[in-house]
C-alpha cells in the first residue's frame, strides 16, 4: 500500500475526479479514509456537476469546486478553476 510521506507537512490536499458517477462514488472511500487517517488535512474536490451533488455535504470535503468538462476547455476554463484554488496553500494533488 502507497504510504504518505511526511504528512504532518500536507495541510491542504486537492483532490480532481472528474470520471462518471461510479468513481466518484468510489473516491468518497478514500478521501474519508485519510481523513481518518490525517484528521489535520483540509481536503478539497475539483468535479463535475455530478460530484457536486455527491460531495456538497460530506463533512470529510472541506471544498467542492466544480469543473465542467461539457464545457468548451479553454484557458479561460483552467484561469477560473486556478482563481478558485489560490486561496489555498496546495502542496498536495492527487488526480483519481
Amino acid at each position: 500500500m502507497y504510504k504518505l510521506q511526511e504528512t504532518s507537512k500536507i495541510t491542504v490536499l486537492i483532490w480532481i475526479q472528474t470520471a462518471f458517477v461510479g468513481d466518484l462514488v468510489l473516491t468518497t472511500g478514500a478521501l474519508k479514509l485519510m481523513q481518518s487517517k490525517y484528521p489535520h488535512l483540509k481536503q478539497h474536490l475539483i468535479t463535475t456537476k455530478a460530484g457536486l451533488e455527491i460531495f456538497a455535504d460530506l463533512d470529510f470535503v472541506h471544498s467542492v469546486i466544480h469543473f465542467d468538462k461539457g464545457q468548451k476547455l479553454s484557458y479561460q476554463t483552467f484561469r477560473e478553476v486556478k482563481k478558485k484554488l489560490e486561496q489555498y496553500k496546495i502542496n498536495t494533488l492527487y488526480h483519481v
